[in-house]
């Protein structure tokens, strides 16, 4: 089902990969790494695309026995050592934008925590987001609500339908959803979810979507 939201939202987080952060091909070519060093089948696109958002230690679970997911883990991490990292079109004009609004934002992800904050001040975002969570930082991930709620409580705020939560999964729009969050879709995968959500379709459509709610106030 698809919503519109009637304000501007008191607060906006975001996933990362794929959300705001180009990380595919990377990922992917990472994951092949994985799959050549342990004699698996390589994925294509369309393999990887299909899949939910894991961290990338429940997906190397997927691909490797428990005894080798450390080895596989040393293998997928050599392959992403150097960052190489593509903003998604019209993301940094969106965060940027709910940054002068004095709209609060935040980060919620499954990629490891410490990963994730490297890569946030590699794209000098650090003043944009009052926090960065990810897998690690809590005791669950997403499709959990404790990341999102713990991201929340980072701020002093408390989750409600004013509360954006942004993302490209369906695993996003499960935890905004079960968090009593808006979930906001900026992707087709996450289309897919079935209960109510904003569907902005990209970060344009995002920014579009904020605009119009800014410019009626």
């Amino acid at each position: 089902m698809i919503i519109k939201p009637d304000r501007l939202p008191s607060a906006v987080l975001f996933d990362w990969d794929n959300t705001l952060v180009d990380t595919t091909h990377d990922t992917l070519r990472a994951l092949n790494a994985v799959c050549s060093a342990f004699n698996r089948k390589p994925m294509t696109l369309d393999e990887f695309e299909k899949k939910p958002s894991l961290t990338i230690r429940s997906f190397l679970a997927s691909i490797v026995s428990p005894s080798d997911i450390s080895a596989a883990e040393s293998v997928f991490f050599k392959h992403t050592t150097h960052l190489e990292l593509v903003l998604m079109p019209h993301a940094h004009a969106v965060v940027t934008w709910l940054h002068r609004q004095n709209i609060p934002t935040a980060i919620v992800s499954n990629k490891g925590g410490d990963r994730l904050r490297k890569e946030i001040k590699h794209l000098n975002l650090c003043h944009v987001f009052y926090c960065a969570i990810g897998s690690g930082d809590t005791p669950e991930d997403k499709p959990s609500i404790t990341p999102l709620l713990h991201a929340l409580a980072q701020n002093n705020l408390s989750a409600s339908r004013n509360i954006w939560f942004v993302g490209d999964s369906v695993v996003d729009m499960m935890c905004a959803h079960h968090a009593g969050c808006l979930p906001v879709s900026v992707s087709q995968q996450a289309d897919h979810y079935e209960h109510p959500k904003v569907k902005a379709g990209n970060c344009e459509g995002l920014l579009q979507l904020l605009k119009e709610f800014h410019n009626e106030a």
